[in-house]
């Protein structure tokens, strides 16, 4: 199967930016006024312990971000489960999510994974 998972274009990945902002306060470079507004609101979303990021779900679970590697490798683990083949890509995807695992696309990346 194809890896359907985007590769960060600067190397760094999805989360960077919420994570560099919620361990030192910095926005990126040349950010506008109204993308700092956005990366603000959207931190509170997250949470940082140690170097690594995760984002509140909507119950209070924390979940894990990962990068594109991460991700691929994730999909790829539970698609070749037992029970994988069998669910669509919504309910892998909050499969993933019920081990503890988040990123931003994982919906569409499952469903092009399939």
């Amino acid at each position: 199967m194809r890896n359907h998972v985007k590769d960060e274009p600067d190397q760094n990945p999805w989360y960077y930016d919420i994570l560099n902002y919620l361990q030192h306060g910095k926005f990126p470079q040349q950010c506008e006024e109204a993308d700092k507004k956005y990366l603000n609101k959207l931190a509170l979303k997250f949470f940082v312990f140690g170097s690594v990021l995760y984002k509140r779900s909507y119950d209070s679970i924390l979940l894990k971000c990962v990068d594109t590697k991460e991700a691929s490798q994730l999909m790829q683990e539970i698609h070749e489960e037992e029970c994988g083949p069998h669910m669509n890509g919504h309910l892998l995807a909050r499969k993933i999510m019920r081990l503890g695992y988040y990123w931003l696309t994982m919906e569409t990346d499952y469903i092009k994974h399939l």
